[in-house]
């Protein structure tokens, strides 16, 4: 198991307060727009890979734009994710290099 020091915790609270907020009105302050904007990308992300997913397994041929289309908001989840979270913390981490490598291996993955 991975040992987490104190600024992989910072990162974990960083993002259990992204992904774990709820009813977030985007009008009310900065802060609520970066994590609606983090959530919105992250839903539309979602949606793509199990888009690919599914005509993958079907059998059907993915148009090339497909891949452009879907690999968008893919970049700008993960760009916003890492600007959000480079802002809130005050060091980088294992974490923060194991997010980016996920991010990279998706994106490889989609293209």
């Amino acid at each position: 198991m991975l040992k987490l020091n104190d600024v992989d915790k910072e990162i974990l609270m960083i993002l259990r307060k992204v992904f774990l907020s709820k009813h977030i009105k985007p009008l009310q302050s900065d802060d609520h727009l970066r994590i609606w904007m983090i959530g919105i990308f992250f839903y539309l992300s979602i949606l793509f890979v199990i888009g690919k997913v599914v005509l993958t397994i079907s059998g059907k041929g993915l148009p090339s734009e497909y891949s452009t289309m879907a690999s968008t908001p893919i970049a700008f989840f993960f760009g916003t994710l890492f600007i959000y979270i480079n802002s809130e913390s005050e060091n980088t981490s294992l974490l923060v290099f194991i997010l980016t490598w996920v991010s990279i291996v998706i994106a490889l993955y989609m293209a």
